[in-house]
C-alpha cells in the first residue's frame, strides 16, 4: 500500500516499477529446491503451499473484484510451473545453477502481478511487464551478466509501448534471460540493480529504491552539499564519513548498481579498487543518485572513479 502510493505520486513523471520477491520467497523457494534434491518432494510441495497461500491472500487483499479470477489463475499456473521445476530437481537429485534461477526467478513472477493489480485497484493503469525477453543476459545461471548492447534497445522498446496511455508498467527486478529464453538471475540484491539498469535504457531522470533507508530519498541539505564537497576536494575520509551518516548505503545497495549510471559517460566500476574509502565514495554517489540528483551525481561519479583510477596509478 505504501508503494502504491507514493507511485500516485509520480505519475506525471512516467514511473516505471521494478518490484522484488515479497518477503522470505525467494529463501523458501530455494529452500524447496533444497527438499526436493534431497528427494523429500512431498516437504518441498508443502513448503511451497505455504508461500501460495501467502500470495493467493495477498492478491485477494489488494485486487478489484473483477480482477481476482484472472489474477488467482496466472499465480495458479506459476505455481504449477514451479511444481514442474520441483520434479526435475528430485529427478537430477542436485540443485544446478539453472534450476536454482528457474526456482529463486519466481518471486518476482510471483509479486509483480500483485503489485500490478494493486495499482489497478487504486485507479492507476497498471501494466504487467515480463522482463525476461528485455533483460537479455549470458547464461553464467546466479550470477549471469547483462548484455547491454542487445538489452538496452530491448528495454527501451518495451517500457515505451508500456508507458502509452497512462500506463505504469511493473516489473521484475534480479530477473533476465538468455538468447535461448532460459531464465537468469543477476545475483542477489539485483533488484536494484535491474532499477537502475531500465532507468539508464530510457534516460531516466531519477532512481528510486523504495526499501533502502530514509535518507536515501529525503537528503539533508547540508549533508549533499558535505558529499559534494568532499568530491570535489577529493577527500576520501571525508566521503567516508558522509557514507555512514546516509546509513550505510553499502547494506542496501551493491557497487555494481550504479554501472549503468556510469556506462554512458565512459567509467566502469571495475576501475575503482577494492578499499573500503574508496567504496564509500562511489557508494555515496550511488546513495545520491538514488535520491533526486541522478543526472549530477552520474557525473559526479564519473569523475570521482577517474580520480581514483589515477590515484592507484600514480
Amino acid at each position: 500500500r505504501r508503494l502504491v502510493s507514493i507511485v500516485r505520486t509520480q505519475l506525471h513523471r512516467q514511473p516505471i516499477v521494478a518490484v522484488s520477491a515479497m518477503g522470505k520467497t525467494t529463501n523458501g523457494l530455494l529452500e524447496c529446491a533444497r527438499l526436493a534434491a534431497a528427494g523429500d518432494l512431498d516437504a518441498a510441495n508443502g513448503k511451497l503451499e505455504t508461500i501460495a497461500e501467502h500470495h493467493f491472500k495477498t492478491a485477494d487483499q489488494l485486487a478489484l473484484p473483477e480482477d481476482k479470477a484472472e489474477l488467482r489463475l496466472a499465480l495458479s499456473n506459476r505455481f504449477e510451473e514451479i511444481k514442474t521445476t520441483l520434479e526435475k530437481i528430485k529427478q537430477a537429485k542436485r540443485v544446478t545453477p539453472q534450476l536454482s534461477d528457474a526456482m529463486s526467478s519466481n518471486g518476482e513472477l510471483l509479486s509483480s502481478p500483485v503489485v500490478a493489480a494493486a495499482f489497478r485497484a487504486d485507479g492507476m493503469k497498471g501494466v504487467w511487464v515480463d522482463v525476461r525477453p528485455l533483460m537479455r543476459t549470458n547464461d553464467d545461471f546466479t550470477r549471469a551478466a547483462v548484455q547491454f548492447d542487445e538489452a538496452n534497445a530491448r528495454l527501451k522498446e518495451g517500457f515505451t509501448a508500456a508507458l502509452v496511455n497512462d500506463g505504469v508498467p511493473v516489473t521484475q527486478g534480479f530477473i533476465g534471460s538468455t538468447s535461448n529464453g532460459e531464465t537468469t538471475t543477476i545475483g542477489r540484491g539485483g533488484s536494484d540493480y535491474s532499477a537502475s539498469i531500465i532507468g539508464a535504457a530510457l534516460d531516466a531522470d531519477e532512481r528510486k529504491f523504495l526499501d533502502a533507508p530514509a535518507p536515501f530519498h529525503d537528503l539533508m541539505g547540508d549533508a549533499r552539499e558535505r558529499v559534494l564537497e568532499a568530491r570535489v576536494a577529493d577527500r576520501a575520509d571525508h566521503a567516508s564519513r558522509a557514507a555512514a551518516q546516509l546509513g550505510e548505503p553499502d547494506r542496501r545497495l551493491r557497487l555494481g548498481a550504479i554501472e549503468p549510471l556510469l556506462a554512458r559517460r565512459g567509467a566502469a566500476v571495475g576501475q575503482v579498487a577494492g578499499d573500503r574509502a574508496e567504496r564509500d565514495e562511489v557508494l555515496v554517489a550511488l546513495a545520491l543518485g538514488a535520491a533526486k540528483h541522478a543526472r549530477e551525481v552520474a557525473d559526479v561519479a564519473h569523475r570521482l572513479v577517474v580520480a581514483v583510477r589515477d590515484r592507484n596509478h600514480r
